[in-house]
């Protein structure tokens, strides 16, 4: 959606952009029924995972500002804002750590999971339901029956309200952010290592923080099964790191033994295009600080230096595995 003031031509691109936003919407639906068929829940879920925590959190957090986009009449940011929770928060992430609990053998946990999948789903049509009419209704239709609703349409459920979904969720939050920032860093090594998704390979860790020794004991399972890993070690305080690709998350080193997966040289060169990408980053941080003036609230200069520092770890830790090679 165009912002105030703009008149803009219409654009197929924008329209092939939506459509696969709706196929990505029905997707994440079917996958939601194939994972609660016979289902009957009520209520509102109660959480037993960090997976559901987050998801909780992050839906308060969306509906809230889609309340103030609709008190502005800003269309175009309640469009915006409602598509980057449903595409990136939902679709990608959630269902994607929802599997360990899925999949594991807690059964607790895979029923609360399964309460919360089809929970925060029927929120976020309502969500979208001004916006998207149809296929929301055609989504809603299939799952309010498994969780008790009485309407006969969705068009007579009450918008959502930020107040129906507040919890003390922040520490979840928190771990459920670490754990996506480890993910996608081992799967990015994994990616540039051109190691095949199904190939199971070690993971070693190095340094950290104990935050980062305790998130790890929480998660092993879940990383394990999303990272296809055949074993997660640390190495012992002193102990020399084998060849290994590395990424760097916060203070922690992540270690993928290159051994049977990649010729040496190769992860030379992918090391040199990480360490100018970082440098790049660090470089664009050092700008922004050096131009901000005394107007800047000072929680966003403390942000910017909280960043800087963190690609400065990050350079380190990548200089020092590239001189090992």
């Amino acid at each position: 959606l165009a912002t105030h003031g703009r008149d803009i031509k219409f654009d197929m691109n924008r329209a092939e952009g939506y459509k696969n936003f709706c196929n990505k919407l029905w997707n994440a639906s079917r996958f939601a029924l194939m994972n609660t068929e016979g289902a009957a829940f009520t209520g509102v879920p109660k959480p037993r995972t960090d997976a559901e925590r987050w998801i909780l959190s992050r839906l308060a957090a969306t509906t809230a500002e889609a309340q103030g986009h609709f008190a502005a009449y800003r269309f175009d940011l309640l469009a915006q804002c409602l598509y980057e929770f449903a595409w990136n928060a939902f679709c990608d992430w959630f269902l994607e750590l929802s599997k360990p609990a899925l999949n594991g053998g807690d059964a607790a946990d895979a029923e609360s999971t399964r309460h919360t999948l089809l929970y925060v789903l029927e929120a976020l049509l309502r969500l979208l339901h001004p916006l998207t009419p149809f296929i929301t209704e055609q989504l809603w239709q299939q799952l309010a029956p498994r969780l008790g609703l009485a309407e006969t349409t969705l068009s007579l459920r009450p918008y959502p309200t930020a107040a129906e979904f507040e919890g003390d969720f922040a520490q979840a939050e928190a771990d459920v952010e670490w754990l996506k920032a480890v993910i996608s860093a081992v799967r990015r090594v994994r990616s540039e290592l051109n190691v095949a998704p199904s190939k199971q390979v070690p993971l070693r860790l190095q340094a950290g923080l104990e935050q980062d020794r305790v998130r790890i004991e929480r998660f092993s399972a879940s990383l394990s099964f999303l990272l296809k890993l055949d074993s997660i070690q640390w190495l012992a305080e002193g102990e020399s790191a084998p060849p290994a690709a590395a990424a760097i998350v916060g203070e922690l080193k992540l270690l993928v033994p290159l051994e049977g997966l990649v010729d040496l040289d190769a992860e030379r060169v992918r090391l040199d295009k990480e360490i100018a990408r970082v440098e790049a980053e660090k470089e664009k941080s050092e700008t922004k600080l050096a131009r901000f003036t005394d107007k800047v609230p000072p929680a966003v200069v403390e942000q910017e230096r909280v960043r800087l520092a963190d690609w400065n770890t990050q350079l380190a830790g990548l200089r020092e595995q590239r001189a090992k090679l």
